[in-house]
């Protein structure tokens, strides 16, 4: 029986579980949050599936953490633990290839979960090659830089502690780094849209990514705590009972490889699409708007196909 289970939600993945018949009896949801709802409802296999796919992907990484998490030896009963930087600094130069060959391979992923987040039933088979094909150059170079600023930042930190009061330029410079990593997190629901929505240089996507999420700054910043909470969730228990490191790491990452992934992505594309088409669509001839509501419409003057 659970063999059965297992081999469904991964048929699943690549497998609409609506047929079109079915998805066209109901009504179209009125807002983005049913909208939202009604994916995490029609598709929860598929998205555990893929879930689980992701962290496939991202088995170089997951591996790495592992072996260097094991290597600490960690003393649940020793609250004064810690981590040298020189282990940190290992960590995170390997952890950052890691990350970078796993870029790519998110265009399908991300490409599927835009797609549901619309209230679609793609072919994801093909859909996932087809993303994988047209946008793996942005997001490879956007797991690149994703994967440096961990580096750069401890780098940037135990700089600061060298620095004197005097040491302005440098305290600047550090500053800015410190602003662009956030940034670079804040924009990443947003970016991820738009790399396989449009077909723009690198920059402009970046750029792009960059006005719509402080366009809606406030919201963009609660989709950003909504991400982090299950980590910080798990890192206030830890602090607050030392001794049940183990079992909260377990259930952390049993949660975020047999869903958390999907549903972070998932939140991500439906955040994604809403500032895409309000403030990129509507400026395009031919292109679709609320795309899935009840109040869909198309932009007039032409074709497109966003």
């Amino acid at each position: 029986m659970i063999d059965g289970d297992l081999m469904s939600m991964f048929s699943r993945i690549f497998t609409p579980e609506l047929g079109e018949a079915n998805a066209q009896e109901r009504p179209l949801p009125a807002t983005r949050k049913e909208l939202f709802r009604r994916a995490l409802h029609d598709h929860a296999y598929g998205l555990a599936g893929m879930s689980m796919l992701v962290g496939l992907i991202q088995l170089p990484g997951e591996i790495w953490t592992f072996l260097q998490f094991l290597s600490l030896k960690i003393d649940a009963n020793d609250a004064a633990f810690s981590v040298s930087p020189d282990w940190l600094y290992s960590y995170l130069l390997v952890l950052w290839p890691c990350i970078a060959v796993s870029g790519p391979w998110m265009a399908g992923i991300s490409r599927i979960l835009r797609d549901l987040a619309r209230g679609q039933e793609p072919r994801r088979r093909e859909v996932f090659f087809s993303a994988l094909r047209d946008s793996w150059k942005p997001f490879l170079l956007s797991a690149v830089i994703s994967g440096a600023i961990p580096f750069f930042s401890l780098m940037a930190v135990v700089s600061v502690q060298s620095l004197t009061p005097d040491d302005r330029f440098s305290r600047v410079l550090l500053a800015l780094f410190f602003l662009f990593a956030a940034v670079w997190f804040l924009i990443q629901p947003t970016l991820r849209v738009v790399m396989v929505t449009y077909r723009l240089s690198f920059p402009a996507m970046v750029w792009n990514a960059f006005f719509l999420t402080f366009r809606r700054f406030f919201p963009s910043l609660g989709i950003a705590f909504l991400s982090l909470f299950p980590a910080a969730f798990a890192a206030m228990f830890i602090l607050a009972y030392p001794g049940s490191v183990a079992l909260v790491l377990s259930v952390w990452a049993a949660y975020t490889l047999f869903y958390g992934y999907a549903l972070r992505l998932l939140l991500h594309c439906s955040y994604g699409n809403r500032l895409c088409e309000r403030f990129i669509n509507i400026h395009i001839p031919g292109a679709k708007v609320d795309i899935g509501l009840a109040g869909e419409y198309e932009i007039d003057g032409g074709t497109a196909d966003p």
